[in-house]
Order: C-alpha cells, then sequence, then structure tokens
C-alpha cells in the first residue's frame, strides 16, 4: 500500500491495547495490514488489522 505510512518491519500497536507487534506484510488495496507478535503464552501471533486502529510506536 504505498500511501499508508506503514512500512514492513514497523513495530505497532493497537490504538486499544499496548501489545506490540511487528508490521510483516502490506495488503495492497483493502487498508489493511498483517502483524506478527509473540503472545503472552509465547506462542507466534499472525492477524490482519486496519490501518486506523493501528499506530505507529517505533520506525
Amino acid at each position: 500500500m504505498s500511501d499508508t505510512k506503514f512500512k514492513i518491519g514497523n513495530v505497532v500497536k493497537l490504538k486499544s491495547n499496548p501489545q506490540h507487534m511487528t508490521i510483516s506484510d502490506l495488503e495492497d488495496s483493502d487498508g489493511y495490514v498483517e502483524c506478527t507478535w509473540i503472545a503472552a503464552n509465547g506462542i507466534k501471533q499472525i492477524e490482519e488489522f486496519d490501518i486506523n486502529i493501528l499506530e505507529l510506536v517505533h520506525n
């Protein structure tokens, strides 16, 4: 998604949750990005999120 502020490798979080996640893929047309993080139980999680509910933590 060329007009987004997010890039693969950025650290982000949900606006409503402090869990840090890494952008692992950009979806081209639907306004979503794929995020990866390690849950409290140590299991890797991967999920897509709307870019409007995310905020950048680190570049």
